[in-house]
């Protein structure tokens, strides 16, 4: 008995050692976040994948000069899936592109509790604290914008969030986009998914 109230003790004591190694990795890893340069996400294309479809896509991501922040522009993907069908939505093979440019700036309370240390840059005109009632897209108020749908004129509301997932990784993206109907009726068809730098 004796020898084997040693063994659960040492166990015990092993676990706990363990633990609190584990969370001293993690408290050293958020606090070299914390004091990392609060970088931009890439230059360059991203690629896109849409949420519960083979849809694809890409975007491009300029970077800040001169004072000025750094900018989303050239949003385009081609539908491989009907969206509700009859509502206005792009069918198969239509390409969507999204006019314009998009600046990001900081948004260290749209990151708040989930992201405080992943240098989060926003789409949104203000940076406020992380929401998903409506009408809010991806946590934040949406921006409006221009686009075409095979060259239809349609109008869309946008969301993008760059997050970077460790100090040695580049920023990811979450985006969201409410597509409207040529008479700007609508706004069943929302785009949703994910992106990282590449082509």
């Amino acid at each position: 008995m004796g020898d084997n109230r040693g063994t659960m003790k040492r166990v015990v004591v092993g676990l706990g050692v363990a633990a609190l190694t584990a969370a001293a990795l993690q408290t050293s890893a958020a606090a070299t976040e914390a004091r990392a340069p609060y970088t931009e996400p890439k230059a360059g294309s991203w690629k896109l994948d849409v949420t519960f479809s083979e849809t694809t896509g890409t975007l491009k991501v300029k970077a800040g000069k001169n004072g000025k922040p750094p900018k989303v522009t050239s949003l385009t993907f081609v539908v491989k899936d009907d969206e509700l069908a009859g509502s206005g939505c792009p069918v198969a093979g239509q390409t969507v592109k999204v006019k314009g440019s998009f600046p990001l700036r900081k948004g260290p309370k749209w990151g708040g509790e989930f992201w405080p240390n992943e240098h989060p840059w926003i789409t949104a005109k203000k940076d406020k604290k992380f929401n998903s009632s409506s009408p809010n897209l991806v946590g934040m108020k949406p921006v409006p914008g221009k686009a075409t749908v095979d060259g239809q004129a349609r109008t869309v509301d946008l969301s993008i969030g760059f997050k970077k997932p460790g100090v040695s990784k580049p920023h990811e993206l979450d985006f969201a986009m409410q597509l409207y109907n040529p008479d700007g009726s609508g706004g069943y068809c929302i785009f949703s998914g994910e992106g990282k730098p590449g082509k």
